[in-house]
């Protein structure tokens, strides 16, 4: 059952946290801060070690933005998962990049890593294990 608060939605699929990003912008530091906690609440609540942030409604971000996917790949990290990114914007990706939270390789655990959608954001994680990540 889907659960939402005030920045984010949360569901499973296959096992695997899903959490949807609400905001369209991410430019304010209190969002910011919220959204982070948000999240990172919702990964200790969460049986499962992996987590898939789904960005489709994220249209842009500043860099005060870049704070919440710290502590979301920390907190994967910590619990033995990984964090995928599921579907970004290209000026979120491009964000991401420079900030190098994000890689496009399969095989580097200590970044964030991207898919196009959700469903290939569980496929990325199911195809590659976790010490091969």
């Amino acid at each position: 059952m889907a659960d939402t608060n005030r920045h984010i939605a949360t569901r499973y699929e296959q096992g695997i946290l899903i959490v949807e990003v609400i905001p369209k912008r991410l430019n304010d530091e209190r969002q910011v801060f919220a959204l982070r906690d948000e999240i990172v609440e919702a990964m200790r609540q969460s049986k499962s070690n992996d987590v898939i942030i789904d960005m489709k409604n994220v249209e842009y971000l500043t860099s005060i933005a870049l704070l919440p996917f710290v502590g979301i790949r920390s907190a994967a990290k910590q619990r033995g998962g990984r964090a995928v990114l599921a579907e970004p914007a290209g000026i979120v990706v491009d964000v991401l990049s420079v900030s190098q939270l994000i890689v496009e390789s399969r095989d580097c655990a200590d970044h964030l890593q991207m898919a196009d959608g959700v469903e290939s954001a569980i496929e990325l994680l199911q195809s590659t294990p976790n010490d091969q990540a």
